[in-house]
């Protein structure tokens, strides 16, 4: 029995997640959903494009290869450190809003783009 409720509870959490991937995919705002180990496991068209990337994978597999991807700098032109990304801060549990930040390729750092960030901490029913 234990068996059949754990499956259903898998199935309704695939299901929450694939309708929330439903909802903000179409959003003009760009959208990275970064999971409590770093990974990065979703972003919708909008994100991708706010980077100059096509694909989830350009992104980086998580907020480690992201850094290495991307440069950040704030608007006064100093640089955003490691552990100060904002995925960093999602990451640590911070929520922020009006974080503006230039975002450059690290292989490119002729194109830029200004993102304004704020962050979303979701949590489960257990917290």
């Amino acid at each position: 029995m234990n068996e059949a409720v754990n499956e259903e509870q898998a199935l309704k959490s695939h299901t929450d997640r694939r309708q929330l991937h439903q909802i903000i995919a179409g959003l003009t705002e760009g959208v990275i959903l970064v999971e409590p180990d770093q990974r990065i496991v979703w972003a919708n068209d909008a994100a991708l494009e706010m980077h100059g990337v096509h694909t989830l994978d350009e992104l980086g597999a998580n907020v480690t290869e992201y850094r290495e991807r991307f440069r950040l700098r704030y608007r006064n032109n100093h640089p955003v450190q490691e552990g100060h990304y904002p995925m960093d801060r999602v990451i640590s549990g911070e929520e922020f809003s009006d974080v503006t930040v230039e975002v450059f390729r690290a292989d490119d750092e002729e194109q830029s783009w200004v993102h304004r960030i704020r962050s979303l901490v979701l949590t489960n029913s257990a917290g």
